[in-house]
């Protein structure tokens, strides 16, 4: 409140217009666009392609195409790491 006074009404009108502004840009655009394409990473990352044989599709670790890839083992020892 004392640094409003400081400023004067329109500075302090100014800070908070680009206040609100970040905020709102922060919370309903960049945060969201964020999530989404660490999701499709790890999407991309970590998923298993499907064998189907028979009429039965596989997933298991006994199919040719399980793949426990090195960049696989490699995000979840950055994500442990990261947690300590």
């Amino acid at each position: 409140m004392l640094y409003g006074l400081k400023f004067g009404y329109q500075k302090s009108v100014d800070w908070l217009v680009s206040f609100f502004t970040a905020f709102f840009q922060s919370a309903l655009v960049t945060q969201p666009l964020k999530v989404i394409a660490i999701s499709l990473v790890f999407t991309m990352i970590l998923k298993r392609p499907v064998l189907v044989q028979g009429g039965k599709a596989s997933t298991g670790k006994g199919n040719l195409y399980y793949r426990s890839s090195f960049l696989e083992s490699l995000v979840w020892v950055c994500i442990s790491k990261c947690l300590k």
